[in-house]
């Protein structure tokens, strides 16, 4: 504590105004993630337009402490963005089309995937550990409204928010939303846990970590679950391995039978809860019939809606007819390739049989919203961050450092199936903004000590 108050008076007056600013940034998130705040509107207007404020402050913050060279390349792809982003907008006002929402994109390029070069904070990370605490605080509160949503003691100001979605827990807009913030919430818990020393607080974090896990399991989000199990076998791997390799083999031993068990046990866990929950729905049903006054439940078919894992595997759940869809509504309108296009679901309905809002693929969604410039920094962005978490893993020397690294490839991994990671609408904004920060954190780790 006494070194942190040292390094914080050492701070120039520039740099503590950055972390300002990125303390709004945190501040926005945690009351965009309130139900009551998304219930009645305001958030989703802070994230859209106030976002954009402490985003582009730190920017000029940013560039008044000096560019230096070492680990500039996160800088530069996030100006080339932010000045692909401008163009862009220019030329949709000239062809008529709507403008994108600046505030959360502009918070991607401009603080997010910069921040740990800007800040001179690879070391320090004082900025990975204050968005590390929202997002753990994130997954606190989505446990707590499951639990009460379970129990059946669930206030009534939150059941327009937190419900069962058929027998999938549905919060944060989405079901595949809630499961990929508790794989970020339990990715930093397993960092905590492999950084600690001491045994009462690692017994504590795992419980935590299984409690987490079982409330992911409710939401049936598949690639969640499945990339939540890889998560927690890598980060056992790294922690038996260490930096040695003689230990590799009981290692991957170890992490492979954790990985299975906990995979076999989601899908039990949740046959279990869709089981009840059909059975308490008869029963509703039964004394309706007699004529005894119940509260509106579920209808049966909502319930019988559980996808088996196995069933439309090769078509990940339709998403390969989206995406013919989408990479045939390019062919179609070669415009959208330059500047992108204000409504997806338009281009897209044509060639498909039902409605999507959005490509469920974040190449192909950065496309439709920046059109191929666009599509270029991302995958550069995606080099970063598979070249950084090779290095970090690979070396092994820090385990936090390490289960940063593998909750970024994870939640990547979550991202190929939905429209996030380097633009997103802002009810999915907050898993870009954990993404891009990791990227650049990543990178930054893998340049050596800064000077």
């Amino acid at each position: 504590m006494n070194e942190t108050l040292k390094s914080w008076k050492r701070e120039p007056l520039v740099g503590k105004w950055q972390y300002f600013c990125l303390l709004v940034v945190a501040v926005v998130e945690l009351v965009y993630m309130s139900p009551q705040a998304q219930k009645n509107g305001l958030a989703w207007v802070a994230v859209d337009y106030f976002l954009e404020i402490p985003a582009m402050a730190f920017l000029l913050l940013t560039i008044a402490r000096g560019i230096r060279r070492q680990g500039w390349s996160t800088m530069l792809v996030s100006l080339v963005m932010l000045l692909w982003i401008a163009l862009v907008q220019v030329m949709r006002v000239i062809r008529g089309l709507e403008q994108i929402n600046p505030g959360e994109i502009t918070c991607f390029y401009a603080l997010a995937l910069p921040l740990a070069f800007a800040m001179e904070d690879g070391e320090r990370q004082w900025g990975l550990k204050t968005l590390a605490l929202v997002y753990l605080l994130e997954g606190l509160r989505l446990c707590l409204l499951a639990g009460a949503l379970y129990f059946g003691i669930l206030p009534e100001g939150y059941r327009a928010s937190v419900l069962w979605d058929g027998a999938r827990l549905l919060e944060m807009f989405h079901p595949t939303n809630c499961s990929a913030l508790l794989l970020i919430s339990i990715g930093l818990c397993l960092g905590l846990c492999l950084k600690t020393n001491k045994r009462w607080l690692q017994g504590v974090l795992i419980v935590w970590i299984l409690i987490q896990f079982g409330v992911q399991t409710l939401t049936n989000g598949r690639t969640g679950t499945v990339f939540t199990c890889l998560l927690i076998g890598a980060a056992l791997f790294c922690g038996i391995r260490k930096t040695g390799w003689k230990r590799a083999p009981l290692a991957l031993a170890a992490g492979i039978v954790v990985m299975a068990v906990l995979f076999l046990g989601s899908q039990k866990l949740f046959s279990a809860h869709q089981k009840q929950m059909t059975q308490s729905v008869q029963q509703t049903q039964s004394a309706e019939e007699s004529g005894q006054a119940q509260e509106q439940v579920q209808q049966p078919q909502q319930i019988n809606a559980q996808r088996s894992f196995l069933q439309d595997m090769f078509s990940f759940n339709g998403r390969t007819a989206i995406w013919k869809a989408a990479v045939k509504g390019l062919a179609e309108n070669p415009k959208i390739m330059v500047c992108g296009t204000d409504n997806v679901m338009e281009v897209l309905a044509p060639n498909m049989t039902f409605n999507a809002l959005h490509t469920h693929n974040p190449f192909l969604e950065v496309i439709y919203v920046l059109g191929i410039p666009g599509l270029v920094l991302a995958l550069l962005i995606t080099a970063m961050a598979f070249r950084g978490a090779f290095i970090i893993l690979w070396r092994n020397t820090d385990l936090w450092k390490s289960a940063v690294a593998l909750s970024v490839l994870c939640l990547f991994g979550c991202g190929l199936l939905e429209p996030y990671l380097f633009v997103a609408k802002n009810n999915q904004h907050y898993l870009s903004i954990f993404f891009l920060t990791g990227v650049g954190y990543l990178h930054q780790w893998t340049i050596g000590k800064q000077k």
